[in-house]
């Protein structure tokens, strides 16, 4: 009421004492609140953070099927899109009629484009499913660093496996020759 906030403004902005409660007792700080405690460590933050997304991960088996699903899938008809000899050039042009760079070129081009489909939608994913957590946490004393950096890790870790998923399939389909992703033709 305005009455008591007149008083405590007039009290130095320090609520009365109640009765019930000693002074020390009102002294004493509160150590059960994560706030009074000291912050955690980035890297101990970091280590609850990809903790806290692994048992996330392994908690939601639909979500990490849907996940791994996304490259064979993919991969598949990809596979079926440009199957044959599409990287080597005289089987190519005497079953095709047509220069394979052609549809070398388009198969790379796939192969990139896929990847980076893949690896935005795990990371919109991510940070749709986290928002209400992050907001809590962030209360808590998470700092964002450590947040991002712990995505980062898993959906690398995530994006390695569908890429190397897609490119075995692709590239089997294909004949891709090794070294072709990296520039350099064997």
């Amino acid at each position: 009421t305005m009455p008591e906030v007149f008083q405590l403004l007039a009290d130095g902005g320090r609520p009365a004492r109640s009765p019930a409660v000693s002074p020390r007792a009102q002294a004493t700080p509160r150590t059960a609140s994560r706030s009074a405690r000291a912050p955690l460590g980035f890297g101990r933050q970091l280590a609850l953070v990809i903790a806290r997304t692994v048992a996330s991960y392994a908690a939601d088996q639909r979500n990490l099927w849907l996940l791994l699903a996304q490259a064979p899938i993919l991969g598949g008809l990809m596979a079926w899109l440009f199957h044959g000899a599409v990287f080597d050039a005289e089987q190519h042009a005497l079953a095709n009629g047509n220069w394979p760079a052609d549809d070398s070129t388009k198969v790379l081009f796939s192969l990139a484009t896929c990847a980076l489909w893949m690896g935005m939608v795990n990371a919109a994913r991510e940070v749709v499913k986290e928002r209400p957590i992050v907001r809590r946490e962030r209360l808590a004393g998470l700092r964002f660093g450590p947040f991002v950096l712990g995505k980062m890790v898993l959906l690398a870790v995530l994006a390695l496996l569908q890429v190397s998923c897609l490119t075995l399939l692709v590239g089997g389909a294909t004949r891709m020759p090794a070294g072709t992703l990296v520039g350099v033709t064997a």
